[in-house]
Order: C-alpha cells, then structure tokens, then sequence
C-alpha cells in the first residue's frame, strides 16, 4: 500500500515537471518567435528607411542634374561669347600689330625709267648716222616712286648685237650675259661724270642722265639688219630691278 502510494506520488511529479517542461518549450518558442519577429521588422524598417533615402537622394540628384542640364546651354553661350570676345581683342590686337610692322615693311624704293617722250619701254628710237650729242636715248631719267630710299644704283644695258664701239667714251663696259634673248652685255662705269656706285635716291628724288658726252660712236654694230633690241635694267635695292625694253633702229 504505502509503495502504490509512493508511486502515484512519483508519477504526479513527473506529469508535473512533464506540464512544466512543455510550458517552458512554448515559452521560449514564443519568445524566439517575438524575437525574429522583431529583428525582421527592424530589419524591414532598415530597409525601408535605406530605400526613402536613395529615392530622396535620387529625387534631388535628379533634380541638381536637370538644373544643371537646363543651364548648361546658358553657361555653353556664356563662355561662349567670353571666348568670341578674347578671340577678337586678340584678332585686334594681331591686326594693330601687323599694321604697326607692315606699315613700316611694306614701304619699299620703286624705281621708274624713262626719256623725254615719257617711259622709256616699249620705245622706239631712231638713230641718224652723223648724230652726234644729239643722241635720241638722252635725257634718261630715273626716279624713285616709292616709299624708301634706295640702295646705290647700278645700270646694265642688254643688246641683241653687239656694239662695236665698246668701251669708247669710258661709260660701258662689256660683261657677261646670261640672257639668250640679249647675248651682249654691257654695265656702267661712270654716268655724269659720278660713281653709279655712290648714288641713291630718296623717296621722290630724280636722277638724270643728260648726254652732255658723245658716246654715239658707242652704239654702232655690224650686224645685218638696221635694228637692235635693247633691254635697260637698274638694280636699287628693290625685291625687282627696274626694267624698261626699247628699240633701236637705224633710218625713220
């Protein structure tokens, strides 16, 4: 009797503990719920907040770039013309400039030939056995027409004969010559009784040569026919020589 007792006894404690441990079990399976629960929400919430905040970042990114899109064209037109103004001070001052230097280079000596019949090329000049001083080259004149003085002047005269008085009067002198159309060659010495070699011509100035000499003899030749094409060259200093081209003919 008292053993059944004692075993009832037993049993009832471990129905109980039985009762107490399944009571736990729900209850820490209920807390384990609650706490995932939770950590999911504040997880959600996280994620949810991370999400509003790109979106507003978005949100403004978005709209700083459409700003900056809608003044783009105005900033590009504004540098713009600050670049077309630089461009133009700077194209002005170059202009200024190169005015400044090729007011200056561009002012060069010109020389013109010519008789008392005006230019001497393009002339033709008869000439009349037993002459004389009265020789139809002379007056010559050389002037300069252009802007600066000239460097000294040298004088070359070219023939398509040879002329047998060379060297008669002391003016010519025979050289060589390169020019097929003008195989005869003859350079200055003395003019006027003055150096070629000494005289320059300012801006406007005028030198003559005025055949106070007989140098007739000078421009006879033996060639057959009664004409001599002559070319008349004066280096000055000049990007050019002058060049005047004349005739000279025997008889009317």
């Amino acid at each position: 009797m008292a053993k059944a007792v004692q075993l009832d006894e037993a049993e009832r404690r471990l129905r109980d503990l039985a009762d107490r441990l399944e009571t736990c079990e729900d209850r820490m399976l209920t807390r384990h719920t609650e706490t995932m629960r939770a950590i999911l929400t504040a997880m959600s919430m996280v994620v949810v907040g991370a999400v509003l905040a790109v979106s507003i970042l978005g949100y403004y990114s978005k709209s700083e770039v459409s700003e900056e899109v809608r003044d783009m064209p105005q900033a590009v037109n504004y540098e713009t013309q600050r670049s077309e103004i630089r461009f133009d001070k700077m194209r002005a001052d170059f202009q200024q400039q190169f005015n400044a230097f090729a007011g200056d280079a561009l002012k060069r000596p010109m020389v013109e030939i010519s008789i008392s019949s005006g230019p001497l090329n393009n002339q033709i000049l008869h000439l009349t056995p037993g002459q004389g001083r009265l020789y139809p080259l002379y007056p010559l004149f050389i002037k300069n027409v252009g802007q600066k003085r000239t460097d000294p002047l040298s004088f070359y005269l070219y023939s398509s004969v040879q002329f047998l008085g060379n060297n008669i009067s002391g003016l010519w002198e025979a050289d060589a010559s390169s020019d097929r159309a003008f195989p005869f060659k003859y350079r200055s010495q003395n003019l006027r009784g003055t150096s070629v070699s000494k005289v320059e011509l300012a801006p406007g100035e005028s030198w003559s040569i005025l055949g106070d000499y007989d140098d007739s003899q000078f421009f006879n030749w033996a060639a057959p026919t009664n004409a001599a094409w002559c070319k008349f060259v004066v280096f000055y200093g000049g990007e050019n020589p002058a060049e005047a081209r004349f005739q000279l003919k025997y008889g009317p």
